[in-house]
């Protein structure tokens, strides 16, 4: 027995100095990880699947010398789906490792007959089903005979419009190509037809961070503006893109009006001007997709999906409504997340908007909340960033 002690006492003596040491070691280890949606959100032709990257950020805090404290971070990109009506994560795809891209950045495009189109360390394109890689750089050079040298080395020179089936880039060199997606053809931007409207929906994105929705917009004939007054709606423009937050409610109103062109510029005149229903909105829109570049425009009944917030300042949050033409309320939902809204697409029954999870913090690797609204019966399902 005296044996049995003396051999069993430095066996729990290394024991205890390992859980010392190990409680130790987590006192001066903390990690932390952000997840943020990094460009446009994807559904699959049938609505079913929704596709995002989703950028994966570690925090790791340790203690150095003298008791100062040193974070680093590693960010990981990846492909992630999600069923569209329950929210639920289906399967994710791991891309590249932000130390792998020598300070370039990752971006999605959209997609175009059922593919992603990527630029992680080159421009890449997924199938939206099963996040298989289908093409890349050197697959594109190889079928069309050409050096690959020829695509850019930074996302920054690249001018996506997969919308419209294709991507310009210039070259290193400085010579500009167009990529077709339907044919994978590369060809000289010069040997292209002059284009009247070289507008896109990606260019929109760019110039107008905020750009998910507008305070004016035609249906059936009439102009629909959100106004403090018949004053204010009769000076207002659709063509205006400002959603700067005012301090009072804004009302409905409609007028019937008429267009002329003065240049480049397109002018309304309205005619008759009256306010429509009685429901008033803080800092209201009508939701746009900024993937097609256009209003959301609702049917059974016809209608408009309002964003607008519950309360000013900083601690305001996002409210989704649904109104018909007279003003009336189908729905609404309060969310938990903020109006800070980067991409609000929409697609069969449903609505997808990614946006910040707080009004006044942004993170650095993309929008921290995605969100689903089915604007049927405006149920809300936020999936997990995290899973």
């Amino acid at each position: 027995m005296l044996n049995r002690k003396i051999i069993l006492l430095p066996l729990l003596i290394i024991l205890g100095f390992i859980a010392g040491f190990v409680f130790l070691l987590r006192g001066c280890l903390q990690k932390h990880n952000n997840y943020g949606v990094t460009g446009v959100p994807v559904v699959s032709a049938d609505g079913r699947l929704l596709v995002v990257v989703v950028a994966e950020n570690e925090a790791t805090t340790y203690s150095q010398n003298g008791g100062y404290r040193r974070t680093t971070y590693s960010t990981s990109y990846w492909l992630k789906q999600y069923d569209t009506e329950t929210g639920k994560l289906l399967k994710k795809k791991k891309l590249v490792k932000a130390s792998e891209l020598n300070n370039r950045s990752v971006a999605c495009y959209g997609a175009y007959e059922g593919y992603i189109w990527l630029h992680t360390d080159q421009l890449r394109a997924y199938e939206v089903g099963s996040l298989d890689e289908k093409y890349n750089e050197e697959k594109i050079a190889a079928a069309g005979n050409i050096n690959p040298d020829i695509f850019p080395y930074e996302e920054r020179l690249i001018r996506p419009a997969v919308e419209n089936g294709y991507i310009d880039f210039f070259s290193n060199s400085g010579e500009e190509y167009r990529l077709t997606l339907s044919r994978l053809e590369i060809i000289p931007r010069a040997d292209l037809p002059e284009e009247k409207n070289t507008k896109s929906a990606s260019t929109s994105r760019v110039f107008h961070q905020d750009d998910y929705g507008v305070r004016s917009d035609s249906l059936h004939g009439k102009m629909f503006i959100f106004a403090k007054d018949s004053i204010e709606a009769r000076n207002s423009s659709p063509d205006s893109y400002s959603l700067h937050e005012v301090s009072y409610r804004m009302k409905l109103f409609t007028a019937t009006y008429t267009s002329r062109m003065f240049g480049s510029h397109r002018i309304f005149s309205y005619d008759v001007v009256q306010r429509t229903g009685e429901a008033t909105y803080l800092n209201p829109c009508f939701a746009k997709d900024s993937y097609q570049d256009k209003v959301i425009q609702l049917t059974n009944p016809d209608g408009f999906l309002v964003i607008q917030q519950d309360v000013l300042g900083n601690n305001s949050r996002a409210v989704f409504t649904r109104i018909d033409t007279a003003n009336r309320k189908v729905w609404e939902t309060k969310s938990p997340v903020s109006t800070k809204i980067a991409d609000c697409i929409f697609t069969g029954n449903y609505c997808i908007i990614t946006t910040n999870k707080d009004y006044a913090f942004s993170p650095f690797i993309g929008k921290d909340a995605l969100c689903i609204i089915n604007t049927g019966n405006g149920k809300l399902v936020l999936p997990s960033l995290k899973d």
